[in-house]
C-alpha cells in the first residue's frame, strides 16, 4: 500500500516543480517566501493548463464560469461555478418558433417581432406563435456588449430564421429577473456625434441586452456545478475590493 502512495506523488505537478528547485538550489538555501511565489506562479499555470485541457474536452473556451449574481436562484447561487459543454442550437432545449420569411435578427428588437405577457408568462410571437416563461430550457452562457459579464441564464425560446437561431433567455430569480433579458421596453436611437452611425442612446427598462443573442455567441450550456468554489476568487478580486471602496 505504501509503494502506492509513494507512486501518486508523481500525479501532482508540484512534484516537478520540487525536483526544479532543488535542482537549481537545496531547499535549506532557499527563501521560503521566494518559494511561495515560486509555488503561486506555477499554481496559476496548472490551473490555466487544466482549464484548458477542460475545454478541449467539452468543446468550449470557458468550460468553468463563476456565478456572479443571485440571477438564477435558487437554481444555484453566486459564488458556484458553472460547468460548461459546447453545443450547437440544436443540441440547447429550449422552446422553437420559426420565422422562415425573415432573413436575420442581427441587430433586431425583441419587440419587432413578439409581445411579452408577464401576467399570463407567456411571449407572443408576430406569426401566432405562443411559448410559455418556464424553466424547462436549458442554461447557457453567452455575452453581451452591454453587459460587463457573462450571462449565464434560461433558455426560454429558440427562434430560427433564415440566418441561423437567436435565443430568448431569462434568469430563474423572480424578484429581481422577473423580466426576459431582451424585453428592453422603449429604446431610443440616436446618431453616434460627428458620424452617420445610429446606436442605443438610452433604454426604458434595465434589460440585460437589447438583442437577441445568435448561436454563434453562445459559449456552451451548462452540464453541472460545483457549489461556492467560486467564492474562493471573488472574495479576493471583487468582495475585498467592494469593501475598501475600490470596486462598486
Amino acid at each position: 500500500m505504501e509503494k502506492i502512495f509513494s507512486k501518486l506523488k508523481w500525479l501532482d505537478p508540484f512534484t516537478y516543480v520540487d525536483i526544479l528547485l532543488d535542482k537549481i538550489k537545496p531547499r535549506a538555501q532557499r527563501n521560503r517566501y521566494l518559494d511561495w511565489i515560486i509555488y503561486l506562479a506555477f499554481a496559476a499555470i496548472f490551473a490555466y493548463a487544466l482549464l484548458f485541457i477542460f475545454g478541449l474536452i467539452l468543446g468550449t473556451s470557458a468550460p468553468g464560469v463563476i456565478v456572479l449574481s443571485g440571477s438564477m436562484e435558487p437554481s444555484f447561487y453566486r459564488g458556484d461555478i458553472i460547468i460548461l459543454q459546447g453545443a450547437d442550437a440544436e443540441n440547447i432545449k429550449g422552446q422553437d418558433v420559426y420565422f422562415p420569411g425573415i432573413s436575420t435578427l442581427k441587430g433586431k428588437m425583441l419587440e419587432e417581432i413578439a409581445e411579452v405577457d408577464y401576467e399570463k408568462q407567456k411571449i407572443i410571437f408576430a406569426n401566432g406563435a405562443e411559448v410559455k416563461i418556464n424553466k424547462e430550457g436549458d442554461v447557457i452562457v453567452y455575452n453581451s456588449q452591454y453587459y460587463p459579464e457573462p450571462i449565464i441564464h434560461r433558455v426560454i425560446a429558440k427562434v430560427h430564421v433564415s440566418d441561423g437561431t437567436y435565443f430568448i433567455t431569462k434568469g430563474d430569480n423572480p424578484k429581481t429577473n422577473w423580466f426576459v433579458d431582451q424585453a428592453c421596453g422603449n429604446v431610443v436611437f440616436g446618431y453616434v456625434p460627428g458620424t452617420d452611425l445610429i446606436t442605443i442612446t438610452s433604454i426604458e427598462s434595465a434589460c440585460i441586452t437589447p438583442y437577441l443573442p445568435s448561436e454563434n455567441e453562445i459559449e456552451g450550456k451548462m452540464i453541472g456545478k460545483i457549489p461556492l468554489l467560486g467564492w474562493v476568487k471573488l472574495i479576493p478580486f471583487d468582495e475585498i475590493p467592494k469593501l475598501l471602496g475600490l470596486k462598486k
